[in-house]
């Protein structure tokens, strides 16, 4: 999600989540929760909204917002790294 964020400016928040959701939860889940997820993403905040949760109320340049973007993602995806090679050294990724 942040690296969709990050790379592609002018994309809707929303429309990251729903591609990060596909990629990781979609297949695991029946109609009904997809339906649930789908609108809860829809009404994801702005990317002007996620910026000043950031920044704060007084904002700060676009380069400011991407610099703190671009942290969390670093720092997300060492997690993400570290957890997704506990799932394959136990085999957890070939569960239904």
């Amino acid at each position: 999600m942040f690296e969709e964020l990050i790379n592609h400016r002018d994309q809707k928040c929303s429309k990251a989540f729903h591609k990060a959701y596909d990629f990781a939860f979609s297949k695991h889940h029946t109609f009904l929760i997809k339906t649930g997820a789908s609108l809860a993403m829809s009404a994801a905040p702005s990317r002007d909204k996620v910026k000043q949760y950031l920044l704060g109320p007084a904002g700060g340049s676009d380069e400011d917002f991407y610099r703190i973007m671009t942290a969390l993602y670093e720092r997300i995806d060492k997690v993400k790294t570290i957890q997704w090679n506990y799932f394959e050294a136990n085999h957890l990724t070939e569960l239904p």
